[in-house]
Parts: structure tokens; sequence; C-alpha cells
């Protein structure tokens, strides 16, 4: 009878052990997925990122970005969404091709609105 009950009492005490460090797993899985999912960067560093995809894409081609949107898919794994306005546009893989590699975007959807004049920087 006494061995059952140790058994037992053995069996409770490694459950709250396994139970804490789940627990615990969990708290810290929430925390950093939190991070990502609610993009917790300061406004400034937002700021500063969003200006150098703006900068790059801009800055080569004959127009100007309409809409850009990014989002943090893992810590400094980024993916975007452009919508790119311009009177000579080009191909998709061009526009993706211009983004350097250490502003850590992955994946980019372009869409490439067709300006019919020249300008389209100033529309």
């Amino acid at each position: 009878m006494f061995g059952s009950v140790a058994l037992l009492a053995d069996g409770l005490h490694m459950g709250s052990h396994a139970s804490a460090i789940v627990t615990r797993s969990s708290r810290v899985l929430l925390c950093f997925s939190a991070h990502i999912l609610l993009d917790m960067r300061t406004p400034a560093a937002l700021a500063a990122f969003y200006g150098e995809v703006r900068k790059t894409l801009e800055c080569v081609y004959d127009g100007r970005i309409s809409d850009l949107h990014v989002w943090a898919i893992e810590p400094e794994i980024y993916a975007a969404e452009a919508a790119f306005v311009s009177s000579s546009p080009h191909g998709i893989d061009d526009y993706y091709n211009l983004l350097p590699s250490k502003i850590g975007i992955v994946h980019i959807t372009v869409e490439i609105c067709h300006c019919p004049s020249s300008g389209c920087k100033t529309h």
C-alpha cells in the first residue's frame, strides 16, 4: 500500500514540474510572438524602415509609391506590399531586385499602375 502512495506522490511531483515548464515555455513563446504580430517597434524605427524602402524604389525609376505596407513575419524578416505608379513601368522582378538584402524583405507583392504622363511623382 505504501508503495502505491509513493508512486502517486512521485507522479504528482513530476506532473507539477512538467506543468511549470510548459507554462513558462508558453509565456516565453507568447511574448516572443506578440512582439512580431503586434510589430512592437518604435515609431522612429518604423519611419526609417519605410523611408529606406520608399527611397530605394522611387529613386531608380520614374514613379512613386502610392501605397506601402511592411510587416514582420519573423524577427528582422519582413513581407511587403507596394503599389507603384509610373509612366514607364518595369517588370516586378526589377523592383524586387532593387531592394537591398540588408532590410530583410523576403516576400513582396508589387502592384504597378501606369501613369500616362511623365512626372508621376507629383500626382
